[in-house]
């Protein structure tokens, strides 16, 4: 497997966890809505081939960005 779809993989996991429930206000986002739409339009880039939108997928994982936020937010 290559690591471009392990990645792609691993993003589709986590978008997958963020639902109507899900606490996004510390990631700064009014409603769960709103990040699962910004996942799902680089997520679909990234598949098509702009690997520049890595960057945007690893600034997410940053300490204190979106995707750490929410995992406390909601105890994943």
């Amino acid at each position: 497997m290559s690591e471009l779809k392990s990645i792609i993989e691993i993003i589709q996991i986590i978008r997958e966890k963020i639902t109507e429930e899900t606490n996004v206000i510390w990631a700064g986002y009014d409603n769960p809505s709103e990040l699962r739409d910004e996942i799902d339009k680089e997520l679909n880039e990234l598949i098509n081939g702009n690997l520049e939108i890595l960057d945007n997928f690893k600034n997410r994982f940053l300490p204190t960005s979106t995707l750490q936020e929410v995992s406390l937010s909601n105890g994943y």
